[in-house]
């Protein structure tokens, strides 16, 4: 039976964010915990967050390793670009939410243009009340649903996705596709 996207999507997601939650929780029998807190810029001039904090100190949650699953996916993606054959030409294969690696190519005719993907950052990784504490409980309403940081340059990045829904994937794709790129891949 194969496997639906936004279906893959949620499990990866689900997986990262249960590791987060027992680590806090593990956390709190010693420790005032503070989930996602903003910390200074890492690339593109944008802020960063924690996974969490203990007693102050940011301390980072990791998933345990990449989310398997047994075939990698393929799909076009969105309207092909002026001059091109076909859509944004999407693979995916194993990753984890909290450490998404991408690459993508340029196509053919176009020239890279990382704008999109700073607009794509500043829509996900912001929230209009970054020194705002949330209480303690750790459902997923209280999750800030931000995408805690973007690594990389040029054709090779690696996002954490943080707390950030499905749909922030979505629109990264709408980015990748402004920046010119012709394929990507997600996954190693």
């Amino acid at each position: 039976m194969a496997m639906v996207l936004g279906d893959l999507l949620e499990m990866v997601r689900q997986d990262y964010l249960d590791t987060l939650e027992a680590a806090a929780d593990e956390a709190r029998m010693g420790s005032v915990v503070q989930l996602e807190v903003a910390t200074p810029p890492l690339v593109l001039g944008h802020v960063a967050w924690a996974d969490m904090t203990c007693n102050g100190q940011p301390v980072t949650v990791a998933s345990e390793g990449v989310f398997a699953f047994d075939e990698h996916l393929t799909f076009g993606w969105g309207d092909a670009l002026p001059g091109q054959p076909e859509p944004l030409q999407v693979t995916v294969k194993p990753f984890a939410w909290d450490a998404m690696p991408f690459s993508f190519t340029i196509a053919a005719g176009e020239t890279f243009d990382p704008e999109p993907l700073s607009q794509w950052l500043t829509q996900w990784g912001t929230e209009p009340e970054l020194g705002e504490e949330l209480d303690d409980d750790t459902d997923a309403a209280t999750h800030r649903e931000v995408v805690h940081s973007l690594q990389g340059g040029g054709h090779k990045w690696q996002a954490d996705m943080g707390t950030a829904p499905i749909d922030a994937w979505q629109d990264l794709l709408e980015a990748l596709l402004a920046t010119g790129a012709g394929k990507v891949q997600f996954g190693v």
